[in-house]
């Protein structure tokens, strides 16, 4: 039996399995902490003690993910995995730096002020944390109140290894967000959620003139092109679609194809369809439930109002034995507005649009209006050329003929409402400190 079996209608803090954390203590700490940063030869310690900690752990955090994320034993292990990687890709930087420390001089920005998602609610976390510490940076995480109880088992895990360096905010408004950075000792504010939260908080911080780091809603079209491989290129759109029921920034949220093909791809996306049964995590499925009563609300408005100018096109299968809380199969509907919410917006879900382009004017047109521009995903063997003659492109990942855009030692980021600022890798690192450009005169 998972958490979202007996789910309360309230979104809050972990159905009241984690206690609230004292905003005073969180004062004091910062305070405290203001003024120190990690010494850069404890930084390979620290991370090489956390990845052993999460592998120490595995089982646990593994079930800790699917008890409360929802997400099936296959998809929690492997997040298990991204989480360990990236701490491993700081590591490596912050042993590289010891070696030969780069020039001109970097300066770790200070207490790093970390807001976290909840549907990667370990790897959304280490994707900041590991990065932060690497740059000397002692962090707060404030993790979401759907993802709080597996945050606190993480927090269990790592604490022998991160000290008094990394303390957690566990609190069920998201508004008091605003609130921590107003604290003092706040130097730089990293976030991954909504646009209009992402704009809330980009707002308190330039309060403060503190750096920012936002990794918001992604609108991510998944192109077509008439000369692709439909089998594959279906195959891979599913994929991408289903894996944590469609609920990632970077999932696909509306499939444009060339009319030329539009009847075949129709045809083939309701076959394949019929392969991805959703249900509870724990029973026989591709992928499992969405998160809160409120994204599955969203969700059947969104499609209701898809199907009054266009046509449900197909949904994928539940698993048999599943109860309907919760559970949304894989649904396609035919779009013809341009205004269509589910156009202009992101779903969060197991939710996406079809709709067919005419030639390459059209699709610029399509493509030149999105404004959550995150990933863009193009598949045909004219996919490379068609996208070296886009200058006006401005999608933080690219995808041509592959789902596979995101890493933990490549910088991942947006433009426009996607947000600003980049994760991972060296960039990731970056992104928590600034230089100091030193001169001396030789005497």
């Amino acid at each position: 039996m998972n958490v979202i079996d007996c789910i309360s209608p309230n979104d809050s803090l972990c159905f009241g399995q984690v206690a609230e954390t004292d905003i005073a203590s969180l004062s004091i700490w910062s305070n405290r902490m203001a003024d120190r940063v990690i010494p850069s030869s404890e930084r390979p310690r620290i991370l090489k003690m956390i990845t052993y900690a999460i592998r120490r752990d595995e089982k646990l955090l593994t079930e800790a993910i699917v008890k409360e994320a929802g997400k099936t034993l296959s998809e929690a292990k492997a997040e298990i995995d991204y989480a360990a990687a990236f701490v491993e890709s700081a590591q490596r930087i912050a042993e590289a730096e010891l070696k030969c420390h780069p020039l001109p001089f970097q300066v770790p920005f200070g207490i790093s002020l970390l807001i976290t998602a909840y549907n990667d609610p370990l790897a959304g976390i280490t994707r900041k944390l590991a990065f932060a510490i690497a740059a000397g940076c002692p962090v707060i995480i404030k993790p979401s109140a759907l993802g709080a109880y597996c945050a606190r088992e993480l927090e269990r895990s790592i604490t022998d290894a991160t000290g008094d360096w990394v303390t957690f905010a566990f609190l069920s408004d998201n508004k008091i967000a605003e609130q921590l950075i107003q604290l003092e000792g706040i130097r730089c504010v990293s976030m991954t959620g909504s646009t209009y939260a992402g704009r809330r908080v980009a707002l308190a911080s330039a309060n403060r003139l503190l750096p920012c780091i936002l990794e918001l809603g992604g609108n991510c079209p998944f192109v077509i092109f008439e000369d692709a491989n439909l089998e594959s290129t279906i195959r891979d759109l599913l994929i991408r679609k289903t894996r944590a029921a469609g609920q990632a920034c970077s999932a696909v949220n509306r499939v444009l194809v060339s009319r030329a093909i539009i009847k075949e791809f129709t045809s083939l996306l309701l076959e394949q369809m019929e392969y991805y049964p959703c249900g509870q995590s724990d029973g026989d499925v591709v992928f499992g439930p969405v998160r809160s009563l409120s994204s599955l609300n969203k969700l059947n408005r969104l499609m209701l109002h898809c199907m009054d100018s266009g046509q449900l096109i197909g949904r994928g299968p539940k698993a048999t034995s599943t109860p309907s809380c919760l559970v949304f199969p894989v649904t396609a509907v035919s779009v013809s507005s341009a205004s269509d919410p589910l156009v202009t917006s992101e779903a969060f879900g197991p939710l996406f649009t079809v709709a067919s382009f005419q030639d390459d004017n059209e699709l610029d047109t399509i493509l030149a209006a999105n404004r959550h521009n995150l990933v863009l995903y193009l598949y045909g063997t004219r996919a490379d050329a068609f996208l070296k003659t886009r200058s006006y492109l401005r999608y933080g990942s690219v995808g041509l003929n592959t789902i596979n855009v995101q890493g933990t030692d490549i910088p991942t980021g947006g433009f426009g409402d996607a947000g600003y600022g980049r994760e991972g890798g060296l960039w990731g690192v970056n992104s928590y400190r600034s230089t100091v450009n030193i001169r001396e005169t030789k005497s």
